[in-house]
């Protein structure tokens, strides 16, 4: 059976959550953040039908919100389907949607963001080659968020390491990382960006 709601997590704000080092979280350290998703019942022959499908979809949708987030430490507040919008598609069908919403009180504090490397002028060649990468260890996956792995900025006249960060997820984008690419008789810094998925 094709499933009956997707999630679509559009957050609001800048927010970055700092994962928990120690074995035991802090209970008193955590953020508040607003989801939303669409929830979308199938295409049915009758506007009944089209209701009844979407009332499933809103049950399915809020207890897999709750489920994912439950199992990343989280917490969901306030979860609502809101009422549904019904039309008719595919000539006969109707389809019944709408935009739930809920909060998620994360397992995480706010942390500021990572030093910005200091900004070369445009075509400003560097002749000292980055060093290798460090591999730094991915913290496990966290709803609405994606991991920006570190990379080596330039302050001054060095290399500095920024480490990797979480940032709000952007449904429909990919990140492109920073990078540093051979430019004339040196190399050039690439600053990282968000492109639209192929």
């Amino acid at each position: 059976m094709k499933a009956l709601a997707s999630l679509i997590v559009l957050l609001v704000g800048q927010i970055a959550i700092a994962a928990d080092p120690a074995p035991a979280a802090d209970t008193n350290k955590f953020e508040v953040i607003d989801v939303s998703g669409q929830v979308a019942g199938e295409a049915q022959l009758s506007a009944d039908a089209a209701r009844d499908s979407w009332t499933k979809a809103c049950a399915a949708w809020k207890k897999e919100s709750i489920d994912i987030n439950k199992n990343n430490g989280n917490q969901v507040l306030g979860i609502n389907c809101n009422s549904p919008a019904c039309n008719t598609i595919d000539a006969a069908k109707t389809q019944c949607t709408s935009i739930g919403v809920y909060k998620v009180k994360t397992a995480g504090v706010r942390v500021p963001e990572p030093p910005a490397a200091a900004p070369l002028p445009p075509d400003h060649e560097i002749t000292t080659a980055p060093p290798p990468v460090i591999v730094e260890a991915v913290p496990p996956p966290r709803v609405g968020f994606v991991w920006l792995p570190g990379f080596w900025g330039w302050q001054g006249m060095h290399h500095v390491w920024i480490p990797g960060h979480w940032s709000n997820e952007r449904p429909g984008y990919i990140w492109v990382g920073q990078r540093w690419g051979r430019y004339g008789h040196g190399w050039h810094f690439y600053d990282g960006h968000w492109d639209v998925r192929p």
